[in-house]
């Protein structure tokens, strides 16, 4: 019978490598006979490990494709109710008079529905189905602006400080990935 078996080797400078002995027994005049036959078998390793890490990539590439396309669809659903809730915020604030009570709380709902159509459109773009909204952007009242948010998301122990000039000219940017990376920094 024959056996084949995998196994480590030694080099002269001590380096292990893999080896794939088969041995085989047969007669021969009435006598028993062993042949061993040992195979360098490290490229084959290698490439079976290549094209393992390979695959384990390519099916990572394939969920992060499905993730997208998952994340691109509710963001166009979450998008689309958001239209709906900014247009009865806008049709109720401007059937009040500013002076309501209910106007600040109206403003500040309207701007967080403004904010989450933007992490919306954030999403789509990362999934391919969006444009980014390039715009003059003042950075320094973007960040006033977005401060109390900020604050809410650090931690207890970390106290939010803003130093901004005053001067600072507007740059070309996308305000809803500026907001993202403003968050990123804080947290």
């Amino acid at each position: 019978g024959s056996r084949t078996l995998t196994t480590t080797h030694r080099r002269k400078d001590g380096t292990l490598f893999p080896v794939e002995v088969s041995v085989r027994q047969f007669v021969f005049d009435g006598e028993l006979y062993s042949v061993s036959f040992a195979r360098d078998i490290t490229e084959r390793v290698n490439a079976e490990q290549e094209k393992a890490r390979l695959e384990s990539r390519m099916l990572q590439a394939q969920k992060l494709e499905s993730l997208g396309m998952l994340a691109g669809g509710i963001a166009h659903d979450f998008n689309n109710l958001l239209m709906v809730i900014l247009g009865n915020l806008q049709m109720t604030l401007g059937e009040l008079p500013e002076s309501a009570g209910q106007v600040p709380m109206l403003r500040d709902a309207e701007g967080a529905a403004k904010q989450a159509a933007d992490l919306c459109r954030q999403l789509l773009i990362y999934a391919g189905r969006g444009n980014s909204k390039i715009e003059p952007t003042d950075l320094g009242r973007l960040l006033r602006e977005q401060a109390q948010m900020l604050e809410v998301s650090a931690s207890k122990s970390t106290r939010l400080l803003l130093n901004l000039a005053e001067d600072l000219p507007q740059i070309n940017a996308d305000v809803s990935q500026l907001r993202q990376v403003f968050m990123n920094l804080i947290l």
